[in-house]
């Protein structure tokens, strides 16, 4: 009775003491000549006494998934901290949960038991440790292979522990199966489980095929026979144009080769490089197959030593696609020189990996002292750079396609940004029609600081991406094109309660005109009552809305199959329109398959400001094709915007415009007298090189405001901007009388 009493009161601490009182019955109390407290300090002090011993793990743990299965987590939850509270290890709560074999579904009902959740979730973590502890213990793993030549089930659960252990195991077996002192017996078996690891000991056998022993190479190319995994074939296939191999084990490399290849032959007919590029594509497009285990934080690169074997080395499981992708390429190369379709793969994969490489995580095989990927962008020629910025723009990687673009705005030549590619691909061109802003407003400004000197197909759209700059507020925007009245002003409600500003039309031959007269489109969205199909054709046939994102309210076949094919339309229920959480959700929808990004409130100001100053250098260097007067009345917007820096970059770039309307502005802003004194001097500065670059063309009226401004008996550096101004302007006298009297105070 007290064993038993006690074992509460370990449980649930002091209350148990309370527990304690009731439960014990006055004659047993009495029995002992002691008061119903007494014989419950004695209760407390048995069970501190076995709380100081080392507790039984396995009957606790038992307990532990006892009390979930009957739904009693509060007495669940007290044996599952204890066993925490003892300073139980991950790899002893891993074996005891594989000792047990239901505790993971287990695991998994309690998860949904109220107040078990956060407990739970800390048990699986330290079974995910324990097990990758376990799994990776040398330790274990000598003892495991040591099973293989035991009894029969000996050899059984050995194999089933070096599986478990997977690619842990394979440096190991590897090596004990070249070491020349491994007992016969042990070597045999060996060579008769390699083939069980299964396709997670593809890569790491795939080196191995480098080592000088024929023999092994053999075994190991019969152990990826078996496994049959498509993975092994450029390896294989350069081991096969090795001058040292036996018949024999040419015999297995080739039967591999075949196994492999789904039992056909074709890849003998094939190259070691064209091999080499299709698993650098598989792994560059993160086939199923050669994707890491997503339960751990790293995976492995293997390397052959000849001194020492397969060696493994942990990276980030973010960046293993990355490495092996630029690997593959590297090594088409080495086989041959001219394969020229591994350069932009490497630079894309090169260029991937620093993007994928999280926060805070070192690639321990890219050392710091080498080059970041930019220097191996900027160091390569146009052609393979316009395919590295194909391939993300397929790919939708905003983040390679911005650094693809700044590497080509520093190097590249305007005839190669514009050169069409095999096919008539035009990347950079293409990139100016791109959905995210930062892409396209980067293609724009190389497009335009690179001076092309002849048209090009979307050379009319750079001025147009650069009002679009000019323009943004940091807003998202969308177009609602509805002939329907009431139809359309229910639409347009719902989009602006999605967070958009809104614009709209009945007339879908109107529709095209309103987007690109757009300060910046994010979306559009298309009534039910509108002919859908026109709309989608004219702007899937506008390069810069050729991935614009649609929504669309007809769920017809057709629209269904079209959608699928464009992957970029969304299908909104016709009846949903005036659900506001629909078509928020819709928007939403459309938005990430488009890739698109609304911009921050600074980067918009920053856009615009690098809009206007790619204006000015233009506009300065005065050989271009672009037509600069396009962008006069956006750069007035600018002008008269809340930013001081922007204003200031706008009257500068309106200061090589020549245009009436862009000199006049530019006085306008000079001569705003709540205007900021430094935004005034700017001003007064571009007006006057404005003058000098193009005559006076300002009106009467500022002319007589200048005047006026300069006469005032004020000194300082705005009244001198003010005055050269005056000065460059070359007045005729009738206009000066002003100026003259106010020096009558000097006579």
């Amino acid at each position: 009775m007290l064993a038993k009493l006690s074992t509460i009161a370990l449980r649930y601490g002091m209350a148990g003491v309370v527990m304690i009182s009731f439960l014990l019955p006055p004659s047993v109390a009495a029995a002992q000549g002691k008061s119903k407290k007494e014989l419950a300090d004695d209760v407390i002090a048995k069970a501190k006494a076995d709380a100081a011993k080392k507790p039984d793990l396995a009957e606790q743990w038992s307990d532990f998934l006892h009390y979930i299965n009957i739904a009693r987590p509060k007495i669940a939850a007290s044996y599952g901290q204890a066993i925490l509270d003892a300073g139980t290890t991950p790899r002893e709560i891993y074996m005891l949960s594989i000792n047990k074999t239901d505790s993971l579904e287990t695991l998994r009902k309690g998860a949904k038991l109220e107040g078990l959740g956060e407990l739970v979730k800390k048990y699986r973590q330290a079974i995910e440790k324990g097990y990758l502890a376990w799994r990776s213990d040398p330790a274990q793993i000598e003892e495991s292979i040591k099973m293989l030549h035991r009894s029969l089930e000996g050899y059984r659960l050995g194999i089933s522990r070096l599986a478990d252990s997977g690619e842990y195991a394979i440096p190991l077996l590897l090596q004990k199966l070249m070491d020349e002192k491994t007992p016969q017996v042990q070597r045999e078996r060996i060579v008769t489980m390699l083939h069980k690891l299964g396709p997670v000991a593809v890569r790491g056998y795939s080196v191995a095929l480098q080592a000088k022993d024929t023999q092994f190479v053999g075994f190991v190319a019969n152990a990826l026979k078996q496994i049959e995994y498509p993975a092994a074939l450029p390896r294989l296939r350069e081991a096969l144009l090795r001058k040292d191999l036996p018949e024999e084990t040419r015999k297995a490399i080739t039967a591999a080769i075949i196994s492999c290849n789904g039992g056909s032959d074709s890849a003998l007919k094939k190259s070691p490089a064209e091999l080499f590029y299709a698993q650098a594509v598989k792994y560059y497009n993160r086939n199923d197959s050669l994707r890491p285990d997503p339960r751990y934080d790293n995976a492995f690169v293997w390397f052959w030593k000849p001194a020492t074997g397969a060696q493994q080395i942990l990276v980030p499981k973010e960046i293993l696609c990355d490495i092996y992708a630029m690997r593959m390429s590297r090594l088409a190369l080495k086989h041959d020189t001219t394969f020229s379709p591994a350069v932009p793969l490497w630079l894309s994969a090169c260029v991937r990996r620093e993007v994928d490489l999280p926060e805070g995580k070192t690639d321990p095989l890219w050392p710091k002292e080498r080059p970041k990927a930019a220097f191996y962008t900027l160091a390569s020629s146009p052609r393979y750079l316009q395919q590295v910025l194909g391939r993300a723009l397929k790919d939708g990687n905003v983040a390679i396609a911005k650094a693809v673009i700044r590497s080509m705005s520093k190097t590249t030549g305007p005839v190669s940004l514009i050169k069409p590619l095999d096919g008539g691909a035009q990347p950079l061109v293409s990139a100016m029609g791109y959905p995210d802003r930062n892409v396209r407003f980067l293609a724009g400004e190389t497009l335009t600081l690179a001076m092309p000197t002849k048209d090009f197909a979307g050379s009319a759209m750079v001025m147009s991406l650069l009002n679009e700059a000019l323009r943004q507020s940091g807003k998202k925007y969308a177009l609602v094109i509805a002939a329907n009245d009431k139809k359309r002003n229910t639409l347009k409600d719902a989009v602006r309660a999605a967070g958009y500003e809104v614009l709209s039309t009945p007339d879908i031959r109107q529709a095209l005109t309103v987007a690109q007269q757009a300060i910046g489109l994010d979306a559009v969205i298309v009534g039910p009552d509108t002919l859908t199909l026109p709309v989608i054709r004219r702007f899937r046939g506008t390069t810069n809305f050729y991935y614009m994102p649609i929504v669309v309210t007809k769920p017809t076949a057709q629209m269904n199959s079209l959608a699928a094919k464009d992957g970029k339309i969304v299908i909104l229920n016709p009846t949903k329109i005036g659900d506001e959480a629909a078509v928020a959700k819709a928007l939403a929808k459309a938005m990430a398959l488009s890739a698109g990004k609304a911009l921050s409130e600074d980067e918009a100001l920053a856009w615009a400001i690098r809009a206007a100053n790619a204006i000015r250098t233009v506009g300065e260097r005065d050989k271009s094709i672009y037509n600069l007067r396009r962008t006069v009345d956006s750069l007035s917007a600018a002008a008269g915007s809340k930013s001081a820096k922007l204003q200031i970059a706008a009257s500068r770039a309106l200061a090589v415009i020549n245009s009436d309307k862009a000199q006049r502005e530019i006085v306008a802003l000079a001569l705003k007298a709540d205007a900021d004194e430094a935004v005034r001097i700017a001003a007064f500065n571009a007006a006057s090189e404005s003058v000098r670059r193009y005559g006076n063309k300002c009106i009467d009226a500022q002319c007589k405001a200048l005047v006026e401004m300069v006469a005032a008996p004020k000194a300082g550096e705005l009244l001198k901007a003010a005055a050269q101004l005056l000065g460059t302007m070359n007045l005729t006298s009738e206009k000066m009388p002003k100026l003259i009297e106010s020096t009558d105070k000097l006579d």
